[in-house]
């Protein structure tokens, strides 16, 4: 079995995104914060898919997984980093869409300056359908690439 410690992956996520919050909370909530995304992501059932067995070890911070298609060791493990990061941003992303801030209803007076809160919500939808999609192309594209049954040209 194979292993990728999480650090590698959280680092290739926070290239992905920008939020000051994981950089103004304690080391040990953040890390608390990004395997919970980590978790939501592996167990997904579009990415749980790609393994024929896989594990979180969150007390050493390490994915232990075989997949069900391997390619070569090294570049099954880039494209795992990559994935996994792909996914962890939608599923952060998702939480800000559905939030309280965005579903409840603001009222301003004239003092105050407010942007319309149905364009915020509608560009926060589409980045978050972009993410998703990003995410499921990039699994799918693999997938399709490293299919044995279209490489061998079909049935025989």
């Amino acid at each position: 079995m194979t292993s990728i410690s999480y650090d590698r992956i959280f680092n290739h996520f926070l290239g992905l995104v920008e939020d000051n919050k994981f950089w103004s909370i304690s080391k040990d909530d953040t890390t608390e914060l990004l395997t919970e995304l980590l978790h939501k992501s592996v167990y997904s059932s579009y990415v749980y898919h790609l393994f024929s067995s896989i594990s979180t070890e969150d007390p050493v911070q390490l994915l232990t997984y075989e997949m069900k298609h391997e390619v070569n060791e090294e570049v099954d493990k880039n494209f795992l980093i990559v994935a996994l990061s792909k996914w962890m941003k939608y599923e952060w992303l998702s939480p800000q869409l559905n939030s309280v801030v965005n579903t409840a209803q603001m009222f301003a007076g004239k003092e105050s300056k407010w942007y319309s809160q149905a364009n915020h919500i509608t560009e926060l939808r589409e980045m978050t359908e972009l993410a998703y999609k990003e995410a499921r192309d990039f699994i799918r594209d693999r997938n399709y690439i490293n299919n044995d049954y279209l490489s061998n040209g079909g049935l025989s």
